[in-house]
């Protein structure tokens, strides 16, 4: 079967001849009116200047089980209007690229020639579809097409390759599997960062893919999050130059991204701000202290990590190994949150091998054996001395603060004591630069200074004077009270503690805890049966309970007793005996006894029990020295009892017992407290 197809066309002014030759062609199979109408169609069309058309439509279709061949030949002649109509129609519904080649063949005229070619695979075959258009139109309408069919076949041609857009120093601090999904966020497809950033930080890589076909990649199970900084950018907020004070300018995106280690993963800390002088010409770093310093409170805080030379620690981190309890340490946070970070893999893990094991499955059923890549290694968190550098860090990032809340803190009873345990604990080139640490507190236990000195009372007048200082320049009115373990008297003038504080006029009282132990000095041991009994003996000569306090605890208790026994009547010994010390102090307060009525009970104390021996017939008292000591320390009894007009308890809270509403109190009456804080301060000091 043999067809014929156009093979020149002749045109003239106003008459038009078509000359055809037989030319072979190969058997071909007829196709139905509906197949054809199902065909893309490619149309050629010839204008001259009486706007004759002739068009062309050739569709040729490949399959795996044959080739069709259809050739149709279509001779129309329209109108001017009619053909500028179909010509437009056919240019704007065009879906599919468009090359465009213009040949001029008068000054008036124009010849445009445009080739369409698509070509669709499929699986079970391929079709390809060929047209040609011949069409003569003025220069305008020309225009006006060329526009239309290029706004109208704007078709990505090729998958963008986002990691590209990465500086090439960035992509080598991060994991190839998180560079592209990150590039998406900072660039658009023209590989321009984007200028409107949304106020977020936090950014979450996609969830794992697993085409059909093909084996999981385990990279993808291990992505990690993006924290992105850019203060200038995303808050608009000015940073000027440290050391010309002009405002920076952002010169792109920060070329090193910082791994940063958090509870129970790693993230990536990007800046899209790289801070630039342009008087200086020096590049700065985003997070640098500089920098951060220049934001306001809130916005510093956001900042989430603590950075050191090559890695960097989440602050939720360092909060752990803030709290000074015992056992709390750098090496007990290394270790949980390598716990931590090991189940977390190990998740990781279980779901891609969940994934391969399905993938597996799936593959059975067409016989095909896959090569399943092992997951990446865990990657183990840094020592516990790395940790503790950080926190170090962290600590000294606030030491500017810490000065403010220091020298921020007062107090109406101050109270200042002096230790050796300290010092002890001084090794190498300073071990003997240093006798003494000294502290000076206030009621509620907060210290207001401490310092090191050569010996007991040196260098104090710069460290109470600096204290002065503060109260003056903070507007707050004196202590009332200053409780010393030493110089709490003077024959001559005042006190020798009170001239630290010049030109403060206070009461100056010497610790009774201090007081009572230079008592034992006259005990010829410590180990005597008796020496408990003396002890308490001497402290009640010194302390009276508050009437009033002590009847409403004996109530509270009679109520709590009767509850307990179901009502049954308690006597009174049974009260007293339930009442233990931690109690009386608790909810009771207590006042020192007048100096004349202290003086006598210690002289009968000391006459009833100067005679009194243990089982072996050795005495608790040694007379000779227990002499001495009494007639030195009778000076000293003015400087224990409490100043008039002071109030050494404070309220801090109430509790019920027994129906009885009682209050729980809280003394200020000697140094005890800074006793306490030297024994913190040395286990603060590794060593013995």
């Amino acid at each position: 079967m043999t067809e014929t197809a156009p093979d020149t066309v002749s045109s003239k002014t106003g008459s038009m001849v078509t000359t055809t030759k037989p030319t072979k062609r190969k058997s071909t199979t007829v196709l139905t009116m509906a197949q054809r109408k199902q065909l893309p169609t490619v149309q050629v069309t010839t204008s001259t200047s009486d706007k004759t058309t002739v068009t062309a439509d050739k569709t040729v279709q490949n399959s795996t089980q044959g080739s069709q061949l259809i050739s149709r030949s279509t001779l129309d002649t329209t109108t001017p209007s009619e053909t500028n109509r179909q010509s437009k129609s056919s240019t704007e519904g065009s879906r599919f690229p468009t090359v465009q080649v213009t040949t001029s063949t008068s000054s008036s005229d124009k010849t445009t020639v445009t080739a369409d070619k698509t070509v669709q695979n499929s699986t079970q075959g391929s079709q390809l579809t060929s047209r040609s258009t011949l069409d003569t139109t003025t220069p305008s309408e020309t225009n006006r097409q060329s526009k239309s069919s290029t706004e109208g076949s704007r078709l990505p041609t090729m998958q963008t390759q986002w990691e590209t857009f990465l500086p090439k120093k960035l992509r080598n601090n991060i994991s190839p599997a998180d560079q592209a999904w990150i590039a998406q966020c900072l660039y658009d497809h023209n590989g321009k960062l984007r200028e409107n950033l949304p106020n977020q930080n936090w950014y979450h890589p996609p969830s794992p893919q697993v085409p059909m076909g093909v084996p999981p990649d385990p990279n993808q199970y291990f992505r990690q999050r993006m924290f992105l900084w850019a203060p200038m950018r995303m808050w608009k907020i000015p940073l000027n130059c440290p050391k010309c004070k002009l405002q920076l300018s952002h010169s792109g995106i920060y070329t090193r991204a910082r791994e940063v280690v958090d509870i129970d993963s790693r993230y990536y800390l990007v800046s899209l701000d790289y801070p630039r002088c342009n008087k200086c010409k020096v590049p700065y770093c985003p997070w640098s202290t500089d920098i951060l310093n220049q934001l306001d409170a809130y916005h510093r805080s956001t900042f989430p990590a603590v950075l050191t030379k090559y890695a960097a620690l989440d602050k939720r981190c360092v909060t752990l190994m803030k709290p000074r309890t015992q056992g709390n340490s750098s090496s007990l946070t290394q270790q949980a949150l390598e716990e931590i970070h090991s189940e977390a893999w190990g998740k990781k893990c279980m779901h891609y091998l969940s994934d391969c094991e399905l993938h597996k499955k799936g593959t059975q059923l067409t016989g095909l054996t896959c090569l399943y890549q092992a997951p990446p290694a865990y990657r183990p968190l840094p020592l516990a001395q790395w940790f503790e550098a950080v926190h170090t860090n962290e600590i000294l990032g606030h030491e500017d603060e810490m000065k403010a809340i220091i020298t921020s803190t007062y107090g109406r009873v101050l109270k200042m004591d002096s230790t050796k345990k300290v010092t002890k604990k001084l090794a190498g080139d300073v071990a003997s630069s240093a006798s003494w640490m000294t502290n000076i507190s206030n009621e509620a236990g907060e210290v207001l200074n401490s310092v090191l000195t050569t010996g007991e009372g040196a260098g104090l007048q710069e460290v109470c004077q600096g204290i002065v200082k503060r109260y003056t320049n903070a507007h707050e009115p004196p202590p009332e009270v200053i409780y010393v373990d030493t110089h709490c008297c003077n024959d001559k003038g005042d006190p020798k503690a009170l001239t630290y504080f010049k030109p403060w006029r206070c009461h100056v009282k010497l610790d009774i805890f201090h007081y009572l132990r230079r008592f034992t000095k006259g005990l010829t041991t410590e180990h005597h049966p008796l020496y408990g009994t003396f002890c308490s003996k001497l402290s009640s000569c010194l302390f009276v309970w508050d009437e009033a306090d002590y009847q409403l605890l004996r109530e509270a208790k009679r109520g709590e007793l009767k509850k307990e026994f179901a009502g049954q009547h308690v006597s009174e010994k049974q009260v007293t005996a339930a009442i233990t010390t931690n109690e009386l102090a608790r909810h009771c307060r207590r006042v020192t006894r007048p100096v004349e009525q202290i003086r006598q009970l210690i002289d009968q104390l000391l006459k009833e029990m100067g005679e009194l021996t243990d089982t072996s017939g050795v005495r608790l008292i040694s007379p000779t020295s227990m002499k001495k000591i009494w007639a030195e320390q009778q000076k000293h009894l003015p400087c224990i009892v409490d100043p008039e007009g002071v109030n050494l308890y404070t309220i801090t809270g109430y509790l019920e017992k027994g129906g009885k509403k009682l209050q729980v109190l809280r003394c200020a009456r000697g140094s005890s407290s800074v006793e306490s804080f030297h024994r913190h301060q040395c286990a603060f000091i590794p060593g013995e």
